[in-house]
């Protein structure tokens, strides 16, 4: 066996990391929009209370979320919905979680900036990559979601044009009078 001698003030750390990205960099007022967390516990130390905490900005509505752990990670949840994720997770050393969010833009402008931050009860060595952020363009002034009509309502609406059609050829004359 191994003998593991800890000397005085050698406290157990973990470098907790999180990236973000959007697959959705710009988004129309009632268009979706998607983002993807991943944390990764780079060690030397499990983690049993990772902490991760995404607040969505104003102007982002119906905001769905989904955990998968990977490498002997516990999610704390497995999904949830709401602008604000607030997630615990155990993560063993080399083990991640990947998070990813769906919501709909209700307003327009200009850039969104989304951040999240991950923490957890052991000190971090490293800080600088315990938050991360991406930024979806919302132009301010964009029309909004232009709305389509189904298969029914194309199909009423031009028996109504063929109607509207044939009653004015039947006032001009009958279709003899196009000749």
């Amino acid at each position: 066996g191994q003998l593991l001698l800890r000397l005085a003030g050698d406290a157990a750390q973990a470098d907790l990391a999180v990236f973000k990205t959007t697959s959705t960099p710009n988004v129309l007022p009632g268009g979706k929009l998607a983002f993807q967390l991943v944390v990764v516990n780079h060690g030397p130390a499990a983690v049993s209370a990772a902490r991760l905490e995404d607040l969505m900005p104003s102007g982002v509505d119906e905001v769905r979320w989904t955990c998968s752990a990977r490498g002997g990670a516990v999610c704390g949840a497995a999904a949830g919905q709401g602008a604000d994720i607030r997630l615990a997770a155990a993560m063993p050393v080399g083990a991640s979680i990947t998070i990813d969010v769906t919501g709909v833009m209700a307003q327009a402008g200009g850039p969104l900036v989304n951040t999240v931050t991950v923490a957890s009860e052991l000190p971090d060595p490293m800080l600088s990559n315990n938050s991360a952020s991406a930024s979806v363009n919302a132009p301010a002034g964009a029309l909004a979601s232009i709305p389509t009509l189904g298969w029914l309502a194309l199909c009423l609406l031009s028996l109504c044009t063929l109607l509207v059609g044939a009653l004015w050829l039947q006032r001009k004359g009958g279709w003899g009078s196009l000749r």
